[in-house]
Order: C-alpha cells, then sequence, then structure tokens
C-alpha cells in the first residue's frame, strides 16, 4: 500500500504541470494522480477524481502551478509513521510572472509559526481554507464522507471546513515544503461574473451553516461580499440572488439579519487579521 497520494488538478500550461511533477520525490511510497480538467469543469471535480484513485494512507493536494521544495522528501520520511488525521506543513511564495517573493503563503506562515498552541489549532482548522500544505488521513476523509464542492470558486473552503470540523487529532510541522505560486489570472481572482458570485455566496454560506450545526464560534462574514457588490453595481436581481443561495444554504431571515448586523465588526476583525498576518498584497 502507497503511504500517500498526491493529487493535482491541471488546466493550464504543460510547462507548469511538469514543474510540479517533476518537483515530487520518485519514491515506491508514494502515488502521483494527475486530473486533467480538458472540459473545464472546475478544481473541486478533479480533486473528487483524484480521491477516487487515491490509494495512499494520507492524501496531499497540489495546485499544477505550485510546486515542492527538495526539502518535501525529507519531510515524507518524517510523517511517514504519523497517526494525526490531519499534519500541516508551511510554505513560501512567489509571483509566477516574476520569480519575486508574493504574500499568498504569509498567512500560513503566520499561523505555523504562532506559539499559542490552542490559538495555532483553531486557525488551522477553521481559517485556513485552501487544500494545500496539509496531508489528510484518506481513512479520515473515507470515514466522514468529506469531498470537494464542483464549483466554478471556493470549491475548497466546504471541504478544509469539513476536515476542521471533523478532525479528531492534528499535527503542524514548521518545515516550509511547498511553493505557492501567485498569478494574475487565477480562477480565484475572477470573482465579478454571476455564476462566480452565486458559487462564492453558495459555497461560504455552506461552510458557515457547517458551523452553526456543529456548534463552532465561527462565521465567514466574506458571505456578504457578492451581495453587496452586486447591489452597488446596480445588479439589484443579483443581489437578490445571492440573498436566496444563502436562505437556501439553511439560513432564517432573521439570522440573516443578525450577521448583516455584525458585518461591519466582523469586517474590521478580518482587516486586522489579515495585516497582522500580512495577507494584503501591497
Amino acid at each position: 500500500m502507497k503511504r500517500f497520494s498526491i493529487i493535482i488538478p491541471h488546466r493550464g500550461p504543460q510547462w507548469q504541470l511538469d514543474r510540479c511533477v517533476a518537483s515530487v520525490p520518485e519514491r515506491d511510497d508514494v502515488q502521483v494522480i494527475v486530473i486533467h480538467d480538458e472540459e473545464g469543469l472546475g478544481a473541486g471535480w478533479a480533486r473528487n477524481k483524484g480521491l477516487d484513485q487515491a490509494i495512499g494512507r494520507y492524501v496531499i493536494f497540489a495546485d499544477s502551478d505550485d510546486f515542492f521544495h527538495p526539502c518535501f522528501n525529507e519531510f515524507l520520511d518524517k510523517i511517514k509513521d504519523e497517526t494525526a488525521d490531519v499534519i500541516f506543513f508551511n510554505a513560501d511564495s512567489i509571483e509566477l510572472e516574476t520569480n519575486k517573493p508574493s504574500w499568498r503563503a504569509n498567512h500560513i506562515n503566520y499561523t505555523i509559526s504562532s506559539t499559542d498552541p490552542e490559538w495555532r489549532e483553531r486557525h488551522l482548522r477553521y481559517y485556513f481554507t485552501e487544500p494545500w500544505c496539509r496531508a489528510i488521513s484518506m481513512a479520515f476523509i473515507r470515514d466522514n464522507g468529506i469531498r470537494f464542492s464542483e464549483s466554478m470558486i471556493l470549491n475548497d473552503i466546504y471541504f478544509t471546513s469539513q476536515v476542521g470540523a471533523f478532525a479528531r487529532s492534528l499535527k503542524a510541522y514548521t518545515d516550509k515544503c511547498y511553493c505557492v505560486c501567485n498569478r494574475s489570472e487565477s480562477t480565484a481572482k475572477k470573482k465579478n461574473d454571476d455564476r462566480r458570485l452565486l458559487d462564492y455566496t453558495r459555497e461560504t454560506a455552506k461552510a458557515n451553516q457547517l458551523f452553526i450545526k456543529h456548534h463552532i464560534d465561527r462565521h465567514h462574514s466574506r458571505m456578504f461580499r457578492p451581495m453587496f457588490t452586486a447591489f452597488f453595481h446596480g445588479r439589484f436581481s443579483l443581489a437578490r440572488k445571492c440573498w436566496k443561495e444563502m436562505r437556501n444554504a439553511g439560513y432564517s431571515t432573521s439570522s440573516l439579519l443578525y450577521h448583516l448586523i455584525r458585518y461591519p465588526r466582523d469586517l474590521m476583525k478580518l482587516v486586522i487579521r489579515k495585516t497582522k498576518a500580512g495577507e494584503w498584497n501591497a
């Protein structure tokens, strides 16, 4: 049986995929799964296809435009006998076009370097929403029926929220084994068309409802961003659709009004947290 399955969704330049795959150490205990999204079905769809094929004890996700550092081989040796449901590791980041240092990994750097273990665990569970920089037990994923949303944007937020909510144990290592490549044309940055705004609303609302159901004190205030974006651009029909998506996710009207009242405070807390973590792209 393989120890590790590395899943790489791909829809982009071949050289980026080649670099990513070449950065994976050649080991007998590593399975590399590349899912080509030729029809544009989304990274969530591709990652789910990868999960269907994974045979490793742990699964690790990588984006095809990112890559692993050479220390990743040593890190795999370090964790090969681990039993935690989730194992986090660190990253650095560069701008894809220039290879200059980027801000994209600052939040994971800030979290993993915290000397407060309770704060670090909470933020790794509920605030770090990207699927990379973690090895997740396949038995844990299957036992809890955890899958990615097959949306065009934020397909990972509900997945990582479930992982954080259900994991019985996690560990965090400071090893910087992964490089996140920031690119200006990434899918996550194209949020203004109707489908992406509605997907953004639905996926954050689903994650919030998960937290409410399991009595977790976490709420993504950014759920309201698409509705406000649509409203302030005079797209009132789209704003109403965003509101309906939140209602369909399980919010009552009174609950939505409550969170709307809290929104300025939550937004300020988000600004403070992101500023401390150096997440703003100056």
